[in-house]
């Protein structure tokens, strides 16, 4: 009884590490790309995407946020359906576009709810929260299931490894065949450096967590 409570508890350890490796990348690679698209391209905080079904829907939703004091930007004159870039949050005036265009997608930098009067929000600030609680998690998790004996130091950086490893190589395998294929000097590496790095992060985490708790034993 008493192993297979211990196998049952590794295994629950196991697949938290996994869980909390997985989003840990996922949340950074987001929190980049939403700053990215803050700062560097709509140059708004905050700033709102809608999906237009028709030239028929721009026409009408571009005569309403003209009227409400909102700007976008244009359409040009090949553009028959797609995305709508709009400079501020669209939600206060999306009910009286909703039946031309899809839920919004709203970008800031404060903290917002992440699913909120019908919109899905990429906030810089959550993401950083839930970054800290992600980090956190790791480290508490690693660190007691190998005081407990459930596992060493090496399989808790190897569960906290291989997931992200894993899922982002073959971003990391496109990048690296982008820079060679692209002329000398195009490609960003500024752009590109957080799914290089992402992936490392948490057994950066449980490393750290290893040396803290050996320097604090001291």
């Amino acid at each position: 009884m008493k192993q297979r409570k211990h196998v049952v508890i590794k295994i629950l350890s196991i697949l938290a590490l996994i869980y909390l490796s997985i989003f840990i990348p996922g949340t950074i690679l987001l929190y980049t790309f939403t700053s990215y698209f803050i700062h560097e391209y709509a140059k708004s905080d905050p700033a709102s995407i809608i999906w237009l079904y028709d030239k028929s829907s721009y026409e009408h939703v571009a005569e309403i946020l003209t009227q409400l004091g909102y700007r976008f930007e244009p359409w040009d004159n090949k553009t028959f359906a797609g995305t709508l870039l709009i400079f501020g949050d669209v939600r206060p005036v999306y009910p009286y576009i909703k039946e031309y265009a899809s839920s919004p997608v709203v970008y800031t930098s404060a903290f917002d709810c992440i699913i909120c009067l019908g919109a899905t929000v990429h906030s810089l600030a959550n993401s950083l929260l839930l970054l800290a609680v992600y980090s956190t998690a790791l480290a508490v998790i690693s660190a007691v299931a190998v005081r407990k004996g459930v596992l060493s130091w090496r399989g808790a950086a190897l569960a906290s490894a291989a997931p992200p490893l894993v899922l982002y190589l073959s971003e990391v395998l496109y990048i690296l065949a982008t820079s060679f294929i692209l002329p000398h000097g195009s490609l960003d590496y500024r752009g590109v450096l957080p799914f290089l790095t992402a992936p490392f992060t948490p057994i950066l985490i449980v490393a750290l967590t290893k040396w803290s708790l050996a320097k604090w034993r001291r």
